[in-house]
């Protein structure tokens, strides 16, 4: 996104050849449009608070309170919301902060709104696309402000399938950006006691990738997928047990089963002089 907001379409000033040939040119950093990423945001939470119970993060997830420098935040890829659930995240706790994600060419292409507030376009399983993957991911973490989300499952996948292997691009990547902190990223949608499911999260232990210098990109992947793997298992653990008491809620969505049932729901509660309350956990209280 660009600093100052601009909108697209905005006319951009000549380079000269010495920057044309800097491999971290800005050309290599997606257009983004602050005003643009502002609407979609404030979308992106009205459409969660009218699919879900309530979104959720486990009282020991919570991400480090000062990141600094630039930051890749891990997460798993287990359904078509993730996108809505990090832009979420990263309004709701980094504001200040300018957000990048790659997503497969073929989805930006479906949903092109996408490419306008931080997404950029990554073919899949061929050399093209991993070669820019790097390039753009390179470019984008020489920017201090800069979050660059990755699901780097590559694929959907479910939140029990163990190990968690990652595409190999992240470890190259860090091993080319030293500075940058890795965040894991846990994420589940379950349904407990409401008609509509519950979003939790759980962020893990932080890294610097500047810390394992001395290994290979392979063993950099390696890692990144052990605390990825670590972070949805102790997300796992809390969220079997279905007690709101381990969660803070984020968002508050939507309750009650509708039509029939709450209707006379509220014609009883009415009748007894009581408060009507649409959660169904509250008919077993």
């Amino acid at each position: 996104m660009n600093a100052n907001g601009s909108r697209p379409g905005t006319a951009r000033r000549q380079r000269d050849p010495a920057e044309l040939s800097d491999p971290n040119r800005q050309e290599d950093v997606p257009p983004v449009s602050a005003w643009w990423f502002r609407k979609f945001s404030s979308y992106a939470k009205r459409y969660l608070r009218r699919n879900f119970y309530a979104v959720r993060i486990a009282r020991h997830g919570y991400p480090p309170p000062n990141l600094s420098g630039p930051v890749v935040v891990l997460m798993n890829h287990p359904a078509w919301w993730d996108p809505l659930t990090g832009l979420f995240l990263a309004t709701q706790m980094w504001p200040e902060r300018v957000h990048f994600a790659p997503i497969d060419q073929r989805a930006l292409r479906r949903y092109r709104i996408l490419g306008r507030i931080g997404f950029f376009g990554v073919e899949q399983s061929s050399r093209s696309g991993a070669k820019e993957f790097l390039t753009r991911g390179v470019a984008l973490l020489h920017q201090p402000s800069a979050m660059l989300w990755i699901t780097a499952q590559g694929e959907f996948a479910d939140i029990r399938l163990r190990p968690v292997q990652l595409r190999p691009g992240i470890g190259h990547l860090l091993q080319k950006c030293p500075a940058a902190t890795v965040l894991p990223l846990a994420v589940e949608y379950v349904f407990w006691e409401e008609r509509y499911a519950e979003l939790l999260v759980s962020f893990g232990p932080s890294f610097c990738a500047a810390d394992r210098l001395e290994t290979s990109a392979k063993q950099l992947t390696a890692h990144c997928a052990d605390q990825l793997e670590a972070t949805m298992d102790a997300l796992q653990q809390i969220a079997i047990h279905r007690n709101p008491a381990d969660f803070e809620i984020l968002l508050q969505g939507r309750a009650g089963v509708g039509g029939f049932y709450d209707f006379w729901s509220k014609l009883r509660a009415r009748w007894r002089g009581e408060t009507f309350r649409p959660e169904h956990a509250a008919v077993h209280e």
